[in-house]
């Protein structure tokens, strides 16, 4: 009986972060230009790259916490 309590927690992991990092992706992402090396050189351009492909940054930040977990 607790296989599908995990089950249920693990999804409610996942929900979490996703939905902080979505949060963090809409407040902060004018940020990257803060980091100190790739945000004088490519920070622009990672910022675009982000807005136009919010999806698969948040599908990639979620298979790295599933590899994790």
């Amino acid at each position: 009986m607790s296989i599908y309590y995990m089950g249920l927690f693990r999804a409610a992991i996942i929900f979490v972060i996703g939905n902080f990092f979505i949060s963090l992706l809409d407040k902060h992402l004018d940020r990257i230009k803060e980091i100190p090396i790739l945000g004088s050189t490519i920070g622009e351009e990672l910022k675009i790259f982000i807005n136009n492909n919010r999806c698969l940054a948040v599908v990639i930040i979620l298979s790295l916490v599933e590899f994790i977990m």
